[in-house]
């Protein structure tokens, strides 16, 4: 069987304190944001945690930004992926809720 490096992650105290914080702040339906230098697993740990919702009841988005990235881009596929409501109200299909999970912000 063949294993992806990115499923394969070490624990470490760093990563943990991490996850738990994810955690706690999700649950409270807040928003995260993690910084730090590149190769610190934040996609990873990110990608795990989003990766145990159940689909059922809990979409997850993943976008990329680039340098290519503009706003009319960046609206356009959040606005893809909701549905929209009454006037200007847009939001995840009824019953659900969504995270969107933004990467490379810079």
């Amino acid at each position: 069987a063949v294993v992806s490096t990115q499923s394969t992650g070490v624990p470490n105290v760093d990563n943990t304190c991490t996850e738990f914080l994810v955690d706690t702040i999700a649950k409270q339906s807040k928003g995260v944001l993690l910084i730090g230098e590149s190769g610190t697993a934040k996609t990873v740990i990110i990608k795990a945690y989003c990766g145990k919702y159940d689909p059922e009841d809990h979409l997850y988005k993943s976008l990329n930004f680039s340098s290519a990235t503009t706003p009319g881009l960046f609206q356009a596929a959040i606005e893809s992926y909701v549905d929209k409501r009454m006037g200007s109200t847009y939001g995840p299909p009824a019953g659900k809720k969504m995270t969107v999970f933004v990467d490379d912000i810079k």
